[in-house]
């Protein structure tokens, strides 16, 4: 797979809460939460928060390992990670791009982070969906990182 630019693109916010524990660089969300309730995330996210911490963050899930469950997806297009991610500190950014190149440099990943921003009511989410090699989703990181104010994004 070739390491072509990456577009982000704002998407519609996903139905779940983002928590932002004391002291967290990146909280690890959910993809969906089930009738039952249970927190359902994306399989390859199963040692992302150990691989966060292996980068120098503060990262966590968003739920206690008993309200999680795991969700497998399979199609032609096989992500080596398929995450939902909201971005508390600056420091995420560096962190998941780093993670990013030494694990998944040349692999697919589609990456959906959320992050805070201001809106006329004071602040607010924003969602973003980056799809690509991990080298390229983590050249837009460094560049949605950048930006001051947050993007307008097409």
């Amino acid at each position: 797979m070739t390491s072509s630019p990456v577009v982000p693109r704002i998407i519609e916010p996903l139905l779940v809460l983002v928590p932002v524990p004391a002291d967290c660089d990146a909280v690890v969300l959910p993809r969906e939460i089930d009738e039952s309730g249970t927190a359902r995330y994306h399989d390859t996210a199963i040692d992302l928060v150990k691989a966060l911490k292996f980068e120098g963050l503060n990262a966590s899930f968003a739920h206690a390992s008993d309200e999680r469950g795991w969700l497998g997806e399979k199609s032609a297009l096989q992500y080596t990670l398929d995450v939902v991610i909201g971005m508390v500190s600056a420091g995420a950014y560096e962190g998941l791009r780093a993670l990013l190149r030494r694990r998944h440099s040349e692999t697919p990943v589609r990456l959906r982070i959320t992050r805070q921003v201001a809106t006329d009511a004071g602040s607010g989410w924003e969602w973003i969906e980056l799809d690509g090699t991990g080298e390229s989703v983590a050249q837009a990181l460094e560049q949605l990182n950048q930006q001051t104010p947050p993007p307008t994004l097409p």
